[in-house]
């Protein structure tokens, strides 16, 4: 785990480990720590302080432990507090501080330096998929960890010290390691009704955790670009957009308001192609459907057309070079993409889009 991301994580261990501030005064995800490690030792469940809205998931679940009384209804009310913390975390944390989820969902603790500013594990279930639809044909049997990230990201198992990916309950981890994983398990909360409360796909209630893992590593690559690049300021997001919006479509600041300066307004989103986050800073031009084109991977709206206009200058059938990466050949742009593996332009050569562009397969 690099030194990036046990800062983030240690300094809540450590506060509970240092028992020095009362817990009513910890921070939410300290005090949802200590919940943990009390229910760990003595099986007492302490009673969260009004408004840690972390800290009363975690109640909940470990109450619900004990009671087996209404799993639907512990779900429901969790969900809606996660919302509430999401969003306030969101808006309210300085732009230069990312969103710490621990114990919410579990760490991202590959050592992979193309993740180290990664926090949250967001490995799921590796699968054969439908890639038209988009959906699971079926599971690999034992199972294996598929991280969108990094490829081969061994799943995590008790005993074996080489698995990174956290994607199935490990109840004998200590208190600093559980997440809603384990919560979700000792709370009886059935994969069922995940599925329901979290608007997940059938069969897809154990994967509901690390997706929220991954929602929040995107809401922390968009809170990271939301400075004012004239005078550095923080930009305020629009309160037409829900956080949900920033996750799955795409959300928009307002201009800024220091006095004098000029910031305009910044549409944030996350490319269809590359995963990328586009910034109307940087990805300037939309193609026929209103779809700012990637600067990193040139796709659209129709990633398949992706390559068809350089994201730099907006020149069209300019991008050339071998399969996936292109460079534009106006001598005064030169920019460089990689176009996403589904372009059709991807599997062409030089020549063969010079050919294609001649043809003008594309309509205008």
């Amino acid at each position: 785990m690099s030194t990036y991301k046990q800062h983030y994580f240690r300094q809540f261990v450590n506060m509970c480990e240092a028992n020095e501030v009362p817990f009513g005064e910890l921070p939410d995800q300290a005090q949802a720590l200590i919940l943990i490690k009390t229910f760990q030792e003595s099986r007492e469940v302490l009673k969260a302080s009004e408004g840690k809205h972390l800290a009363q998931v975690i109640e909940h679940l470990l109450r619900e432990s004990k009671t087996k009384g209404d799993s639907l209804g512990v779900a429901q009310k969790c969900r809606k507090l996660i919302d509430l913390w999401l969003t306030d975390q969101f808006r309210d944390l300085p732009i230069d501080e990312p969103i710490v989820a621990i114990p919410l969902v579990p760490a991202c603790a590959s050592p992979n330096l193309y993740v180290e500013m990664i926090l949250h594990c967001e490995a799921r279930f590796a699968s054969d998929r439908d890639t038209e639809k988009r959906t699971v044909v079926r599971r690999h049997v034992p199972t294996e960890a598929d991280c969108p990230r990094v490829a081969h990201c061994k799943k995590r198992q008790v005993g074996y010290s080489h698995g990174y990916a956290r994607i199935e309950p490990y109840v004998d981890l200590k208190w600093s390691e559980w997440s809603l994983l384990e919560l979700f398990e000792v709370g009886g909360i059935s994969h069922a009704i995940l599925e329901k409360v979290f608007e997940a796909r059938q069969g897809e209630g154990d994967e509901v955790v690390n997706r929220l893992a991954g929602e929040i590593n995107r809401l922390n690559e968009i809170r990271s670009r939301c400075k004012c690049r004239e005078c550095s300021e923080r930009l305020v997001f629009s309160k037409q957009y829900s956080v949900k919006d920033a996750v799955y479509r795409a959300t928009v600041t307002n201009p800024c308001s220091t006095d004098g300066c000029s910031g305009p307004s910044v549409y944030l989103s996350h490319c269809r192609g590359c995963t990328a986050t586009i910034d109307s800073r940087e990805s300037v031009f939309k193609d026929k459907d209103n779809f700012y084109i990637c600067i990193e991977c040139a796709s659209g709206s129709d990633i398949e057309k992706a390559g068809e206009f350089c994201p730099k200058c907006g020149e069209r059938n300019c991008l050339r070079g071998n399969y996936r990466k292109k460079k534009c050949s106006r001598t005064e742009c030169g920019h460089r993409v990689e176009l996403p593996y589904k372009a059709l332009r991807s599997k062409f050569t030089t020549r063969q889009e010079s050919e294609f562009d001649t043809r003008n397969s594309w309509p205008s």
